[in-house]
């Protein structure tokens, strides 16, 4: 009886085998059908990903090319209907490419976008043009406002209602702009008419000094010359002023003076007891002549040092995108950005004064003295402390006579 069970147990082997086979086969097709599926779903995504659904022509050939791939002109009109711009769209994207010109066929004139004219004429008031900067932040400021006024007064809604909202909410940010444009420019106003002031003046400060040191050099004030005479009798010395004289006194009265008061703004105790001491030799002696001068030189400097900050940061603001006005607190950024100016030319003025006054009064009798707070360490003078205590001892000695050491930059700059 073996016999039998062996052949049903082999026959069931080939039964399973059988099934095996037709599974097999199964899901081969079905990844087949898959495949082909994907593939035709490919070729459709393309044929769109490639189509222009903003032109008539470009939505003819996408309609064709899917019905080429398999898809029924229906489901194809669906696509192209959801995926063709709107008017806002078109209108948008025409400006945005830079041929806005051809969305308004009659200047001045709302016109549908199907290019029929619109009687529709919206009023608006006056709002920035393209690129103002109260438009900066607005994401369609490439879009002009007479273009604006041509969609908010077209027959489509959608592009209609785009422009007025559009419109409006410039019309906000501008009164917006323009209301802290008026109090930023209240607040600097003062300040920018000093600037117009100080420039007017500079020219005739800049002229003074020049008349100035004409008149140092040309003046005789020797001994039993007549100006030297004049300035021994004071008031009654007036007529026998010489015309030289005349020009050095009236540059002193009228501008010298003044000029060299406004240098004590920054603490410098010597350049401060230089001036003051200076004052009523000047026109006598060739140190406090060279000395104001100096003085002179290195104010008119800051003062345009000044006009040229305030005139960089106004132009920075004014042409700023997100400005266009001049801020409120001009005044403080020019000072700021003065600041390293002013100390710069502070140290320098201070340096120079003190070789006038070793080379008037003689660097030997200066030598063991103590100095002003402020007063600068000359090379000269470094040079004959170094001779005198050596290279090592030289600037402690310095030190404790009241020295202010530069540095190797400052030493070069100053020279």
């Amino acid at each position: 009886m073996p016999a039998p069970i062996i052949l049903q147990d082999m026959s069931g082997i080939a039964e399973g085998i059988s099934g095996a086979g037709s599974v097999l086969g199964q899901a081969l097709m079905k990844r087949g059908e898959q495949q082909r599926e994907q593939k035709k779903q490919g070729a459709l995504q393309n044929v769109i990903n490639q189509a222009d659904f903003s032109s008539p022509e470009g939505q003819r050939t996408f309609l064709m090319g899917a019905i080429r791939q398999g898809m029924n002109a229906k489901d194809a009109m669906n696509i192209i209907s959801e995926m063709r711009p709107s008017t806002v769209d078109k209108f948008i994207g025409q400006f945005n490419a830079g041929r806005g010109n051809q969305m308004m066929p009659n200047q001045g004139t709302p016109v549908s976008p199907e290019g029929i004219a619109n009687p529709n004429i919206i009023e608006t008031s006056p709002t920035p043009a393209m690129n103002h900067p109260a438009t900066a932040q607005d994401p369609y400021s490439f879009i002009p406002e007479e273009a604006l006024v041509y969609a908010a007064g077209s027959d489509d809604e959608n592009l209609r209602e785009f422009g007025k909202a559009l419109l409006d909410n410039r019309d906000r940010s501008y009164k917006r702009w323009a209301d802290q444009r008026d109090y930023q420019t209240g607040l600097s106003k003062k300040y920018v008419e000093g600037i117009n002031d100080e420039r007017e003046s500079v020219r005739g400060q800049r002229q003074a000094i020049e008349s100035l040191k004409m008149g140092f050099q040309s003046r005789d004030m020797s001994q039993f010359s007549r100006d030297w005479w004049a300035q021994k009798f004071g008031e009654w010395g007036q007529g026998l002023v010489t015309p030289e004289g005349a020009l050095v006194s009236g540059n002193i009265k009228n501008f010298l003076l003044s000029d060299l008061g406004s240098l004590k703004g920054r603490p410098n105790q010597f350049i401060e007891q230089r001036i003051l001491s200076m004052t009523p030799q000047i026109g006598q002696q060739l140190e406090a002549n060279e000395a104001a001068t100096l003085a002179l030189e290195s104010q008119l400097e800051l003062k345009e040092k000044k006009i040229q900050l305030a005139d960089e940061i106004m132009q920075k603001y004014l042409n700023d995108p997100k400005f266009g006005y001049v801020p409120g607190n001009l005044g403080a950024m020019v000072d700021a950005q003065l600041r390293p100016y002013q100390e710069q030319a502070q140290d320098r003025l201070a340096y120079r004064m003190r070789r006038l006054q070793e080379r008037s009064e003689g660097i030997e009798k200066l030598i063991n003295k103590k100095v002003m707070q402020g007063t600068p360490l000359t090379v000269e003078m470094a040079a004959e402390l170094t001779k005198k205590w050596g290279k090592e001892k030289a600037p402690q000695v310095a030190k404790k006579l009241g020295y202010t050491i530069p540095t190797e930059e400052q030493y070069r700059k100053y020279q």
